[in-house]
């Protein structure tokens, strides 16, 4: 017998994560950065890059779940990958 915990669903669409993630890391990042007094130039570039972050990150590991869920370990471990390199691109890209 399953139980809810033991499903899964794949049906959201990965803009969906972006979005989801990029509201999450810009969410995070502004009242991080308001609690420490910084710049309002820098916390504006705070939340640009960490949203984007974010929404990338966030994309890359629930497909990478869904991937695993349904036994599709080279596209879940594609999916990481991706993930850390949009990542580290926007880290480097937006300063």
């Amino acid at each position: 017998m399953q139980t809810s915990l033991t499903k899964f669903s794949t049906t959201r669409l990965p803009a969906d994560h972006l979005l989801s993630g990029a509201l999450l890391g810009g969410i995070t990042t502004l009242g991080y950065d308001l609690s420490q007094n910084l710049e309002t130039t820098q916390i504006v570039k705070n939340v640009v890059k960490n949203a984007i972050s974010g929404g990338i990150a966030t994309a890359s590991v629930i497909n990478a779940s869904n991937s695993l869920v349904q036994g599709r370990y080279a596209n879940a471990a594609i999916s990481v990958a991706v993930g850390i390199a949009g990542v580290y691109l926007a880290q480097k890209i937006i300063k």
